[in-house]
């Protein structure tokens, strides 16, 4: 069996903006299959909303399609929405659904997921002691 080999690369636009309790993020991509053979490139463009509903509970809503060369790549977008819980800042869990707007790629996906991030505590400067040596005291003087 041997192995397909091919190069890709990809390139994204991230805008995120807070308007009061909903948080916005709208992406912009191009995608580029098989760079060394015969290009295809593909772009997508996907427009997310969320926001905090209570005792850790959240919403999200996001449209996505990608567009271009669809006789090379399949195309592929969704209306997706999901409920999240967060029991600590670390954790989140989500369950949701995608509903396909290219039904001959997909129809719907359901998902579950969970996402661990974890925080640094906060760093102290770190300051000096006053010395209670006789010498250090005398030369502080």
């Amino acid at each position: 069996a041997s192995a397909q080999r091919t190069i890709d690369a990809a390139a994204w636009w991230y805008l995120s903006k807070d308007l009061g309790p909903i948080h916005a993020d709208l992406n912009f991509a191009l995608n580029v299959y098989d760079l060394t053979k015969a290009p295809m490139p593909q772009g997508l463009t996907a427009l997310a909303l969320s926001t905090t509903i209570a005792w850790g509970f959240g919403v999200m809503t996001e449209v996505y399609s990608t567009f271009g060369n669809a006789q090379s790549m399949p195309l592929d977008g969704g209306w997706l929405n999901a409920i999240s819980y967060a029991p600590v800042d670390e954790i989140m869990f989500d369950v949701g659904a995608d509903v396909g707007f290219y039904w001959q790629t997909r129809v719907v996906t359901f998902f579950a997921g969970v996402t661990f991030v974890p925080h640094r505590r906060a760093r102290v400067p770190l300051t000096r002691a006053p010395s209670t040596t006789p010498v250090a005291q005398a030369a502080a003087r």
